[in-house]
């Protein structure tokens, strides 16, 4: 829901604020899944991974990890599951709607 100034400014507000060696989840859509790329209007800017990777790396943050995960889970029938995994590799459509990086404040 912020631009990418605002989103530095948040990091790096975050950053002052903890201790050495704290840590900060944060999570966003994932632009990768066909639904959550523009499907909220008040998304101002997409992050890719990398985009998303940078923003913590760049501002004073180790990333420990980053995960994609999904709020809906595949379909349970088999066949529907074949069907979407099948297209979801076809057109590098990723399931997971959401991304979470979770970072720590390097050691002082």
């Amino acid at each position: 829901h912020v631009t990418i100034p605002q989103a530095i400014e948040i990091v790096t507000g975050v950053l002052k604020v903890l201790k050495s060696g704290g840590v900060y989840i944060s999570t966003v859509p994932n632009v990768a899944h066909p639904v959550r790329y523009w499907g909220d209007a008040t998304h101002v800017t997409a992050w890719p991974i990398g985009d998303y990777y940078g923003l913590f790396r760049m501002n004073g943050f180790e990333v420990i990890d980053y995960v994609r995960y999904g709020k809906v889970g595949l379909p349970k029938n088999p066949i529907k599951r074949f069907i979407v995994q099948t297209m979801a590799e076809a057109y590098r459509i990723d399931w997971m709607d959401s991304l979470a990086i979770v970072a720590r404040k390097l050691e002082a």
